[in-house]
């Protein structure tokens, strides 16, 4: 019975490190698209406080673009050298599991880099309250799904990184809708660069 609980409790902080290593390199490419992404703001903020919507829309689509190439670049980068990399940086670790879940959270994190610049509108038109909405009940539904497939299936530590991948997914959706209706601009104008 102690050599189950302690061997399971060994296990599950193994676990833990090694998705908490995939979640710092998922952390730190996703600082650099979000600085990217930040140095658009002021020229867009001018192009806003002008009304020239059609001028923030043009802005927001190049901003997209660079930040999406980025996103690529990093993806390809990892996805290349990425074994190498976990190698030298965390030696005699499970490099394959860690490489898995670095993909897994950069596809979740960094895919999404793309939409990053939307973000902002949300911020210059004032209207929070439905990305709020969203981002809390995208938490809910993670932890719940988090709980229930750590619980009754095998998929461990790929339980934790799918099921947030899966959820940032769904902003492929929701932030260009959402940032063009506040726009009151086409939503066809930000799927051209996704």
């Amino acid at each position: 019975g102690l050599d189950v609980l302690i061997t399971n409790k060994m296990l599950s902080e193994l676990v833990m490190g090694m998705i908490s290593v995939s979640k710092t390199l998922g952390s730190v490419c996703y600082t650099l698209v979000v600085a990217i992404s930040n140095s658009f703001r002021p020229a867009q903020l001018k192009l806003y406080t002008e009304n020239n919507m059609a001028g923030l829309a043009n802005s927001l689509c190049n901003s997209m673009r660079i930040t999406g190439a980025i996103s690529a670049i990093v993806i390809g980068g990892f996805f290349s050298c990425g074994k190498n990399f976990l190698q030298l940086w965390i030696p005699s670790q499970d490099i394959n599991t860690i490489f898995t879940l670095s993909m897994i959270v950069l596809a979740s994190d960094i895919v999404t880099g793309v939409v990053n610049p939307l973000y902002y509108v949300f911020t210059l038109t004032k209207k929070l309250k439905i990305p709020c909405m969203i981002t809390i009940a995208m938490g809910a539904v993670n932890v719940v799904s988090m709980f229930f497939l750590i619980r009754y299936t095998r998929l461990a530590a790929l339980a934790v990184v799918l099921t947030t991948m899966v959820l940032n997914l769904l902003h492929f959706v929701d932030t260009p809708l959402y940032a063009a209706y506040c726009l009151g601009v086409s939503a066809r104008i930000f799927y051209k660069p996704i």
